[in-house]
């Protein structure tokens, strides 16, 4: 303890493994994100995950705030790639960033509400439900994994992981 993954790299070096021993990092790079492709059998998800060049966060950026920045002269491609800042309602905001943290909020349930509360003051209450329909919508399989997850847990009051373990 702790978790050196939560210290900050460059707090790293004060820990010192025993004789013999060495740290190791992995980088489980979109775990959750992969995990979620497979289960709910999203073609798009499995292939950008598969595809090196592609970018998955980049691609939901451009699914969720497309209509919003369309007009605006933003290159959402470019700006996720390059980790530009963009200015957006008086506020400097990484938009790969951000969509990350939106599509990880939405994948896991938490719905426009926990959207507007991550980060206030991105997207309107409008705009939030708007582009998770957009996302969800192009997305299908993602939608309805997660729909299947809600039922499962409202009319069993448990879920099981994919070898029928219950986790709750």
């Amino acid at each position: 303890k702790p978790n050196l993954q939560n210290v900050p790299e460059d707090l790293r070096v004060i820990y010192i493994p025993e004789d013999g021993y060495q740290f190791w990092q992995f980088d489980y790079s979109q775990i959750e994100l992969r995990i979620m492709a497979y289960l709910a059998n999203e073609a798009e998800w499995i292939a950008a995950v598969e595809d090196p060049s592609r970018d998955i966060h980049a691609e939901n950026a451009e699914i969720i705030f497309g209509p919003l920045l369309k007009n605006a002269g933003f290159d959402i491609k470019e700006s996720c790639q390059k980790g530009i800042k963009i200015v957006w309602r008086g506020k400097k905001r990484e938009l790969r960033k951000f969509t990350k943290n939106y599509t990880y909020c939405l994948m896991y349930g938490g719905g426009v509400e926990a959207v507007l509360v991550t980060d206030p003051g991105i997207l309107t209450e409008k705009e939030a439900k708007e582009s998770e329909f957009r996302l969800m919508s192009a997305r299908a399989n993602v939608k309805a994994f997660r729909e299947k997850i809600k039922m499962e847990v409202l009319t069993t009051h448990k879920i099981t992981n994919v070898f029928g373990r219950p986790r709750i």
